[in-house]
């Protein structure tokens, strides 16, 4: 079965022309729209037509006058409207390649929908940065199919800021679902069709970048990300379109292994994958033959996302440097903000490291810089808290009407910008260096004696399971560990040497003010050792994982 026969299989059971829609939104009743045209094309179904223009007719209904579509999440939104349009649009070329006359009124109403939107998104703006490839896209498309002169001078507008593909081969966000499902396809439609294979060739980089980012279990990496992935992961299954697409165009064999691996991987229905292939039929024939480099040894390090990989025999550790925070001075949404340092996995486990303390609430250890010597990363940070001196005589005001500051931790009405401050200081240094086994860890405290605990969770697990040494069990998820302890049924050892705090049943995790002010928190869950110690000085951390072929 080819790969367009497998992908219309997929689609045939999700698209049922009797289900009721009156409660979909524009972005699913465009995917449903094209759904049921493309089952038509496949089967001639005849009711699949009348389905796919009750459908147009609701989508219609829900645009405002200004073209916009007046449901989903964002309000009066050309991006978010770009995101129907483009599925539209799409849709309406796979037509003009396959012409029908029954198809006509599918045509003409999907059209009128369309063009509604173009002065909208002519003059409409965006808020994330795939927005300006989305919406660039979509009047692309319009001006494919309408000639419409100022859609292309809007994309071109947009093009003209550069796309912003970092040196390291991930685009600014480092969200695998946004270079997947947005910047990734509407970069490489745009290149068709405005002949600018430079915007395919970033595609390309982009995907060769994200080869050593998928782990055995074709999941990739997220760590980095400054999107809603990096709490979730990201599957390589939904990788497998972009992949084929590059492989077919260049015939470049790494995208074509990882296509074949991604394909291999569970199966997901792509109204995308149908359309692109009715479009280009030389896309639904066999991949190019495909093979993968063999991993770099030690480390592999993206510079300007600060992230870092170590892939052998067996063995993966991810070290990542949340600098966003400390770039900004705050968390929010849009940047890099897990406090997840290192992730290790290997011999069925998946562990991931965290460094929380007790300093003024500031919240956990986030590293504002990462390095490499040899074999071993390093990821620095120093944070500051203060104490404010009295406001000089000239800044005084009778009324005690000061302006409202927010000094990095908390905001008061207290000129802080105006005062004099005294500095308490905590400066970390974490060191990673892989061993055969495991990895050995070292953190580094200089500065103020805060207590901190260096947290091993155990990412996928149910519990702790066996643990054995030199540990305290506060539940069956959570461990507070002093010294040597074995866990998970001994698949796991942590060997830890350094200045120790006693039993402790207050011992957790702080998120920090950022968070506990709101009454949230971005604690991990799941099962959990927690290593109480206190600074200054050094602890030592062996981890071995025991279960490795």
């Amino acid at each position: 079965m080819g790969y367009l026969d497998v992908q219309l299989e997929l689609l045939r059971p999700r698209v049922d022309p009797a289900a009721p829609y009156e409660h979909l939104a524009h972005r699913e009743l465009q995917v449903l729209t094209e759904s049921l045209v493309y089952r038509w094309l496949a089967d001639r179904q005849p009711d699949l037509i009348d389905a796919a223009l009750r459908a147009l007719a609701q989508l219609r209904s829900q645009q405002g006058p200004d073209g916009l579509f007046t449901t989903g999440d964002n309000l009066v939104s050309p991006p978010d409207s770009a995101f129907t349009v483009n599925g539209l649009c799409r849709m309406l070329r796979v037509l003009a390649h396959h012409p029908h006359e029954e198809l006509g009124a599918v045509s003409r109403a999907a059209s009128e929908i369309v063009t509604g939107c173009v002065d909208a998104l002519v003059g409409g703006g965006v808020h994330t940065p795939n927005h300006r490839w989305e919406i660039s896209c979509a009047l692309v498309q319009l001006w494919h199919l309408f000639r419409v002169p100022a859609c292309l001078d809007r994309a071109n507008e947009w093009l003209a800021e550069g796309v912003d593909l970092q040196p390291d081969g991930l685009f600014s966000e480092r969200s695998p679902n946004y270079a997947v499902h947005v910047s990734g396809p509407c970069l490489l439609d745009m290149s068709g069709l405005l002949d600018r294979p430079d915007l395919a060739d970033m595609v390309h980089t982009n995907l060769h970048a994200t080869v050593a980012l998928v782990d055995e279990r074709d999941r990739v990496e997220t760590i980095q990300s400054r999107r809603q992935d990096q709490h979730t992961g990201f599957d390589l299954r939904h990788y497998g379109l972009l992949y084929r697409r590059m492989a077919i165009a260049t015939g470049c064999p790494i995208c074509a292994a990882m296509a074949a691996r991604a394909e291999a991987s569970t199966p997901i229905p792509d109204v995308d994958a149908v359309g692109q292939c009715l479009i280009d039929p030389a896309l639904a024939g066999p991949l190019p033959h495909g093979e993968l480099p063999r991993p770099p040894r030690g480390w592999l390090v993206y510079e300007t996302s600060q992230l870092a990989v170590w892939q052998e025999e067996g063995l993966r550790v991810v070290c990542h440097a949340a600098s966003d925070v400390a770039s900004l001075g705050r968390v929010a949404s849009g940047i890099s903000a897990d406090p997840t340092f290192a992730t290790v996995s290997g011999g069925g486990l998946s562990l991931g490291l965290r460094l929380s303390r007790s300093f003024f609430n500031l919240g956990p250890f986030r590293a504002t810089h990462l390095g490499l010597e040899g074999e071993t990363v390093s990821l620095g940070e120093q944070v500051e808290s203060h104490y404010y001196q009295p406001l000089q005589p000239e800044e005084l005001r009778s009324d005690g009407d000061y302006a409202l500051e927010f000094e990095g931790r908390f905001a008061a009405q207290m000129a802080f910008s105006k005062r004099g401050r005294d500095a308490v200081s905590l400066t970390t240094m974490v060191r990673v260096r892989p061993r055969r086994d495991g990895v050995e860890l070292e953190v580094e405290l200089r500065g103020a004696g805060a207590p901190h605990i260096l947290e091993v969770s155990l990412t996928g697990e149910d519990g702790l399971g066996a643990v054995d040494g030199d540990a305290h069990l506060r539940d069956i998820r959570t461990a507070i560990a002093h010294g040597t302890l074995s866990l998970a049924d001994g698949r796991l050892s942590l060997e830890v040497q350094g200045p120790l705090e006693a039993i402790a049943p207050t011992v957790d995790y702080n998120p920090g003010e950022a968070y506990t002010f709101l009454g949230g928190t971005d604690a991990v869950q799941g099962p959990r050792v927690l290593i109480p110690f206190r600074g200054p000085g050094r602890l030592r951390l062996l981890l071995r994982l025991h279960g490795r072929p």
